[in-house]
């Protein structure tokens, strides 16, 4: 695996959440994360052909309610609905499913930076044709909805013609020869710091034919610019006369089937070192040579980063946070230049500071970045908002949450707060003498 740097940071445009609200500033909520694809596959039925719609949702896009009946000291769920249609170039509908999301509310928060996702799949078998895909996400106790009905799925019948890729998708890693794929089911983009498998499907290739040239590039997103590439693959692949099975219309993660079976279709399953790409907008293309011909897919992918902390949403607020390990010199170095600049300064901070420099995600990196977003939401005041400019932020950020927090009260003197670190045996006393919520550490500490 060759040397990556270790860190990476959104760009604007790049908010890592598909079809997700802008941040509307450094520090700004949490998007609501809805990820859905969909891609054809060869059928059984040779005069149909196999579509499947496979989606990512955040449980918190449902609100929590008290299950019906159950009274006042009844458990708790979110509740929703999952509508797919397909709609054909005149606009009528061919096919719909609809799922009922019901969960109930475990009580314990997930950890820091995780999401316990809601996944599902809808699979459909039909004519040969261009369809437009209405996807709807529904919380049954706001009505609130996510809606996209801007996406087409060329489904049309390719097999007269040349060689052609017909179906593509990313699957989890695994072993090559498992008889079982499982979705990476992030609306066709790629996981942060996880490695993948490319699913093809290629029409057009004469019989027999058992081996491909299969060569896969992650390069720049403009298409007319090839720029330094992020990924290469140039490598021989096994090819596969076989089906993809994929589930029933269910609200679980998609695992499919393989079923070996006599095919004009044939399929290949690359392994991807996907954990190498940093948090970027890429264009994927794909060439594969069976022999006479050539099948070619290019489309633009992305690397995703859901559980990404608010503060490195922005690249001048998480260098502004470095404040604390630091000095100012280094920042106002790393501050300055254009935009590529300053984020490449950042990347090159952090990556000093990893120690395995294996994949771009940096666990020192990260916990970082939650304590700045924790401390930032926690310590402001109406009078200086910024929580992180205090010196609770500082020394939360620096060691982390206290063992035990104490605070008393003076109507005489000043509130104080003291924080007790039992593994550093340490203890920080902050006093307010204004009684206006901003606690300053006592001198000397």
């Amino acid at each position: 695996m060759r040397g990556r740097i270790a860190m990476l940071i959104a760009v604007a445009w790049l908010v890592p959440c598909t079809q997700s609200p802008a941040q509307p500033g450094p520090m700004g909520p949490a998007a609501r994360n809805v990820f859905f694809e969909a891609f054809t596959h060869a059928s059984a039925d040779s005069g149909l052909v196999g579509i499947t719609v496979q989606y990512r949702i955040d449980p918190e896009f449902f609100m929590v309610q008290r299950e019906a009946g159950e009274g006042i000291r009844g458990e708790f769920e979110r509740r929703g609905e999952v509508l797919v249609e397909l709609l054909d170039r005149s606009g009528s509908s061919r096919s719909r499913s609809v799922q009922s999301i019901h969960r109930p509310e475990q009580g314990e928060p997930s950890p820091r930076g995780t999401i316990s996702w809601l996944e599902g799949t809808a699979s459909f078998e039909l004519p040969p044709e261009e369809y437009q895909i209405f996807f709807e996400v529904t919380d049954v106790q706001s009505q609130n909805r996510f809606l996209d009905r801007a996406r087409k799925l060329d489904a049309r019948d390719k097999r007269g013609g040349p060689p052609a890729i017909t179906a593509c998708t990313f699957m989890q890693p695994g072993a090559a020869a498992s008889d079982r794929l499982e979705g990476l089911n992030y609306g066709g983009d790629l996981l942060l710091s996880k490695g993948a498998r490319l699913y093809l499907e290629i029409t057009g290739l004469p019989p027999g034919d058992s081996v491909a040239r299969v060569k896969c590039e992650f390069g720049s997103p403009d298409r007319d610019e090839r720029g330094p590439s992020g990924l290469v693959l140039d490598t021989s692949v096994a090819l596969r006369r076989m089906l993809l099975v994929p589930p029933s219309d269910s609200a679980s993660a998609p695992v499919y089937g393989i079923k070996d079976t006599v095919t004009t279709t044939a399929s290949l399953i690359l392994g991807l070192p996907a954990e190498e790409l940093l948090l970027r907008s890429y264009r994927m293309r794909v060439t594969v040579n069976p022999g006479p011909g050539e099948a070619t897919l290019d489309r633009p992918v992305r690397v995703v980063w859901p559980g990404m902390p608010a503060s490195l949403r922005n690249i001048d607020y998480a260098l502004g946070a470095l404040r604390y390990i630091a000095p100012p010199a280094l920042l106002d170095s790393l501050a300055s230049g254009s935009f590529e600049e300053r984020r490449d300064n950042l990347e090159g901070f952090w990556r000093e500071k990893d120690p395995e420099k294996k994949t771009p995600y940096n666990p020192f990196m990260i916990q970082y970045y939650q304590r700045v977003d924790y401390a930032a939401a926690t310590f402001g005041t109406l009078r200086n908002p910024d929580g992180l400019a205090s010196d609770r932020a500082r020394v939360y950020i620096l060691y982390g949450p206290p063992s035990r927090t104490e605070r008393s009260l003076d109507p005489a003197g000043a509130n104080r707060e003291t924080w007790t670190y039992d593994r550093l045996k340490r203890t920080f006393v902050f006093e307010d003498p204004l009684k206006n919520g901003t606690y300053v550490l006592r001198p000397g500490q």
